[in-house]
């Protein structure tokens, strides 16, 4: 996918937009796994930090 997103930007002579990286169109399942680690690394910081998360 990145190759594919570099040679798109060579070909056409568009410059890269970071803010284009969080309109890619994820597969549902994707998502929820991602999600899911998030909420889990947030719990573990919080949780890092002494705060209890129920």
């Amino acid at each position: 996918m990145i190759l594919t997103a570099i040679y798109q930007m060579i070909f056409t002579g568009e410059v890269w937009n970071p803010s284009d990286l969080y309109k890619v169109d994820l597969p549902e399942m994707l998502k929820e796994k991602q999600l899911s680690i998030a909420v889990k690394q947030a719990t573990r910081f919080l949780e890092k930090q002494g705060l209890t998360v129920a």
